[in-house]
C-alpha cells in the first residue's frame, strides 16, 4: 500500500539528499514528479525518477 506512514518515512529518510538536491530551485510549496517507466521528461529529473522507479518499480508514478 502507498499511502502508509512507514512507507512515507522509509522514502523521506531514504531518498531526503537527492531529494533536496533535485527539487532546490523550485519556489513553489508544491511539487509533482510524473514518472513514466522511472523517467522524467525533463533530464533534471533523471536521477530522481530512476531511484523512485527502483524502489517501487510501478509504470506510472506521481510524486
Amino acid at each position: 500500500d502507498l499511502g502508509t506512514l512507514q512507507l512515507v518515512r522509509l522514502v523521506s529518510d531514504e531518498f531526503d539528499d537527492i531529494i533536496q538536491q533535485s527539487l532546490k530551485n523550485i519556489k513553489s510549496r508544491e511539487f509533482i514528479l510524473s514518472i513514466y517507466f522511472g523517467q522524467n521528461v525533463a533530464q533534471k529529473y533523471k536521477e530522481l525518477s530512476a531511484i523512485f522507479y527502483k524502489h517501487f518499480q510501478v509504470p506510472f508514478l506521481r510524486v
